[in-house]
């Protein structure tokens, strides 16, 4: 068994026949750029790729969670120097032909679960739940998630998906056709287990790229009334209706040109107001919650009374 640690953020192991790549980036394993968290990826995908002893790739995330996403600070800022991109890594992913396997835990949300999207299975815990929320940033899922869930779900779940931000329970996904199969014992080991069961009745590298969109309805006439529901269930908020261009683009494009209309599109969003607007909310509710000076040591007091104070109808009662 071989050992390697790519990064501080992500380790590297050979198990029997499995490569072993876990994230390590707490609290959420966020797939920072900067960090190094995906470059560790992408060399840990090299490295067995290129190892005759790897026959198959298990992602999973260290702690309570797969990922979270992307670092959204690091959005407008520039890349350090060397480091690779989400881009980078997913390209990469899908010209490996061993299969690769995720293995989901708790809140696996944005870019983290379109890294999923990219393996070829996915596996998962009963409390994980998964989640494209990014049109709640004023945005879109911007690194293939546009492109590869309708190929996995079907357009309209996907559309619904994305343009809500909604969250999905491991075994709603499971009956999606989200997830392949929910393991019930300690994820990791049972994970493992899984692959070599499948590995020995054959387990093919399934890319979800490869995959045609299905519609219930006509294409046409599903995307043009997508189109008017975006307008007036979303009137002034810009992403759910170039969500719905996307999804359009993933039913009547190769993938390779529905990729460039994500990034067209996300890259149009980004720069908004209302997208600049939600990013500081996002950021401003969390900072609300941090207090200088209180940690998790600091013991919690016990309130006894409380005053209202004020010379209003309210502050007199």
């Amino acid at each position: 068994m071989g050992n390697t640690v790519m990064s501080e953020v992500v380790s590297y192991e050979v198990r029997g026949s499995i490569g072993l790549i876990q994230i390590n980036n707490p609290p959420v394993n966020a797939l920072s750029v900067n960090k190094g968290v995906l470059q560790g990826l992408l060399d840990a995908i090299k490295s067995g790729d290129h190892d005759p002893q790897v026959n198959a790739f298990l992602l999973i995330g260290g702690g309570k969670n797969f990922s979270g996403g992307a670092d959204i600070s690091e959005f407008g800022k520039p890349k350090a120097p060397g480091m690779a991109t989400l881009s980078d890594l997913l390209d990469y992913m899908d010209t490996v032909t061993k299969p690769i396997v995720a293995a989901l835990s708790g809140p696996t949300m944005g870019g983290g679960f379109e890294l999923s999207l990219t393996c070829h299975y996915r596996l998962a815990s009963q409390e994980a739940i998964v989640g494209l929320p990014e049109v709640k940033l004023g945005i879109l899922p911007g690194a293939g998630g546009t492109q590869r869930l309708p190929r996995i779900i079907g357009a309209e779940q996907a559309l619904e998906l994305i343009t809500s931000g909604a969250f999905v329970s491991a075994q709603n996904a499971k009956a999606l056709g989200i997830v392949d199969e929910i393991i019930d014992e300690e994820l990791l080991e049972g994970s493992i287990r899984w692959i070599k069961r499948a590995l020995r009745s054959g387990l093919p590298v399934a890319r979800v790229s490869e995959r045609s969109v299905k519609t219930n309805a006509d294409p046409e006439a599903f995307i043009t009334k997508a189109r008017a529901v975006a307008e007036k269930k979303w009137r002034g908020y810009p992403a759910p209706l170039r969500i719905v261009e996307c999804i359009d683009a993933a039913i009547n494009k190769p993938f390779k040109e529905g990729m460039q209309i994500e990034r067209k599109n996300i890259e149009a969003l980004i720069p908004t107001d209302e997208s600049k607007s939600l990013r500081h909310l996002f950021f401003a509710e969390r900072q609300a919650n941090k207090v200088d000076g209180i940690t998790k040591e600091v013991p919690i007091a016990k309130i006894k009374s409380v005053s209202v104070i004020g010379a209003g109808t309210m502050g007199t009662g």
